[in-house]
């Protein structure tokens, strides 16, 4: 079931990426009321990160993580595993999986990768994120950095792109109304870049029959 998943897959991220218009349907409202933070997509900070798919009982899964506070745009946030992309790494591939391996202790050598989604630009941090998809044929044994990681979402992607955990609600942000969706995980809710990049995977997943949602 696992590597016929993974295959379908593979085979759907080798054709036309949805892009905007998937990442949209999960875009906040801010993104195009007028409030954006000045944009310099020239020098944006290149980064990405790891949408992890492993198999757990009859499901396949996927790890998100919450992050600690500190001062930052990102604080608390739930969020994939990834950063910056170091002059050390070869590409934005090999960022990811680095950035995973350290925030949240996988061995990066058994990651598999079978594609990339589109990439998306935060005006909030001046990131550009390249998503990378990869698998694991087992469950991970994760060990968290506790500098960077205050608790992992281990979460079945049915339940993640279940249509009655698909919500939105009204912030304030900078002094700003915004209506934002997110997909709601228990006392988490997942919203901004990665609701807007998970919603790019929810498309295709959707495309390739992979889930009814």
């Amino acid at each position: 079931m696992f590597s016929s998943f993974i295959n379908k897959l593979k085979s759907e991220l080798e054709k036309e990426l949805p892009g905007v218009f998937a990442q949209e349907k999960m875009s906040p409202s801010n993104r195009s009321n007028g409030y954006v933070f000045p944009e310099n997509k020239m020098e944006a900070q290149q980064s990405s990160v790891l949408i992890l798919l492993y198999p757990k009982g009859s499901g396949i899964n996927t790890v998100l993580i919450e992050r600690n506070k500190y001062n930052g745009a990102h604080s608390g946030q739930i969020s994939l595993p990834g950063g910056k992309y170091e002059k050390s790494d070869k590409d934005l591939i090999e960022t990811a999986i680095r950035e995973a391996g350290e925030e949240i202790g996988i061995d990066r050598k058994k990651v598999k990768v079978i594609g990339k989604l589109s990439s998306l630009y935060v005006p909030v941090s001046n990131f550009q994120i390249l998503p990378v998809i990869g698998y694991l044929n087992n469950i991970p044994s994760f060990t968290p950095d506790p500098k960077e990681v205050n608790h992992l979402i281990d979460v079945k992607i049915n339940d993640l792109f279940d249509p009655l955990n698909t919500k939105t609600e009204e912030l304030i942000r900078h002094n700003y109304r915004v209506t934002a969706p997110y997909f709601e995980l228990g006392r988490h809710h997942v919203w901004g870049a990665t609701a807007m990049i998970l919603s790019e995977l929810r498309e295709i997943m959707r495309n390739a029959k992979l889930i009814s949602a």
